[in-house]
């Protein structure tokens, strides 16, 4: 059950204690719902969200803030959301080794993005989080200059083993390391429990 409507009317009217009422309230019943939709958010980055809505709530004109709890918990978790939005779907602020893009519904609307090599470098690839994960593992089984003409002929449409075979001739390896670098790629192929068309 919420708490009595009054409680806004305090905090609206400067009420210190009614603030850090309301402040506790927001904390506790918002953070599980953002959690649900955004699973991979360290709680202190839900709780600065939090924070920044009570704020934009005490400083907005009358006219704007919500006059029953349920309306204030809805207005202040979409705020809440949109503070998480804006840090989730900025890659200068988040560097973390995956992240999605999500629209205001929480969804996911971009690739995960990974990170292959100690310079940050991100690929945008069309797989599902698991998939993802577990591609980005196979990916470091190569070495970065491997996964990145891997990734190059991805690109192009490349086929698996025409990207090995190019991957043999560009750093001019024999054809034993041509089978190793394919056998790489198959094998977390059979880890995903998907075929080459699959992916390629």
């Amino acid at each position: 059950m919420l708490p009595d409507d009054k409680l806004l009317l305090k905090a609206k009217s400067g009420d210190k204690a009614a603030r850090s009422e309301l402040g506790e309230i927001v904390i506790n019943k918002l953070p599980s719902r953002l959690f649900y939709r955004f699973r991979t958010i360290p709680s202190q980055d839900v709780d600065d969200a939090v924070q920044f809505a009570m704020i934009q709530f005490f400083q907005a004109p009358v006219k704007v803030r919500a006059t029953t709890m349920a309306a204030f918990l809805s207005w202040a978790e979409q705020v809440a959301k949109n503070y998480i939005l804006n840090q989730l779907n900025s890659a200068e602020k988040k560097r973390c080794d995956s992240f999605y893009k999500f629209d205001q519904d929480g969804n996911q609307v971009e690739n995960p993005v990974i990170v292959i090599d100690s310079e940050q470098a991100f690929l945008r690839i069309e797989m599902s989080e698991r998939n993802a994960f577990l591609l980005s593992i196979a990916l470091a089984r190569l070495t970065s200059e491997e996964s990145k003409i891997v990734w190059d002929f991805h690109l192009k449409g490349k086929s698996l083993e025409s990207i090995a075979e190019e991957l043999a001739i560009s750093i001019d390896a024999v054809k034993k390391r041509k089978q190793r670098i394919l056998q790489k790629l198959k094998d977390f192929l059979i880890e995903l429990g998907m075929s080459q068309e699959d992916l390629f």
